[in-house]
């Protein structure tokens, strides 16, 4: 009678467990803010140019989540695909305003925490890793350019989260811990612009 009590409770257990578990796709749009970004000056040696953000071309996201509810608190892991442009203005002893661009693929892994504020509107807030899977850069025709990018970066997001049905929205501002363009490295040497981007996000998501 105990085992079966106890095979019962069990059942249950995993059963209320289950279905606190919530599964889903979710997909949307990104821009990176660089206006508050000014222009860099790389010296190194006899070269010398400047480099200046002049725009991030909106990005795209796409990929799965999940979503476990404890005592009403919503822990909401995820991986996504994102993808990033952006234009610099490219200035030197030769060349005056020519435009070059980078492209970045990540793996983007955030762990979002959502708390309720009214029925169906959560605040969320939580870590985000990205990790590095391509690049390519207009920059690689400089002299002495090479790319050195940590695999691994974080930042953190912080936004709103609204549900209906099985309909997901969430409208997110990160911030980053690394300073835009760490990647740029001449002949051997890493330059860095001053501040660190931040980015909007758009998500729609729908629960399976």
């Amino acid at each position: 009678m105990k085992q079966l009590t106890s095979l019962l409770c069990s059942i249950l257990f995993c059963y209320n467990l289950c279905a606190q578990i919530e599964f889903g796709i979710k997909g949307g749009v990104h821009s990176y803010d660089l206006s508050n970004i000014t222009e860099l000056e790389l010296i190194d040696g006899d070269l010398s140019f400047r480099l200046k953000p002049k725009s991030a071309s909106f990005g795209f996201q796409f990929g799965l989540y999940s979503r476990v509810n404890l005592l009403g608190i919503l822990v909401e892991p995820g991986v996504l695909l994102n993808s990033t442009k952006y234009s610099y203005s490219f200035t030197d002893d030769d060349v005056t305003n020519q435009i070059i661009d980078e492209h970045f693929l990540n793996l983007d892994i955030p762990l979002v925490v959502g708390i309720p504020i009214f029925p169906f509107l959560k605040a969320k807030i939580g870590p985000v890793g990205h990790v590095l899977l391509d690049s390519s850069s207009d920059l690689i025709d400089i002299d002495g350019y090479s790319q050195t990018t940590d695999r691994l970066k974080y930042g953190y997001l912080l936004g709103l989260g609204l549900d209906f049905i099985k309909i997901r929205i969430e409208f997110l501002y990160e911030g980053n811990l690394s300073r835009f363009g760490d990647h740029i490295t001449i002949n051997e040497s890493r330059f860095s612009f001053d501040k660190k981007p931040s980015r909007f996000l758009l998500n729609l998501g729908f629960a399976f």
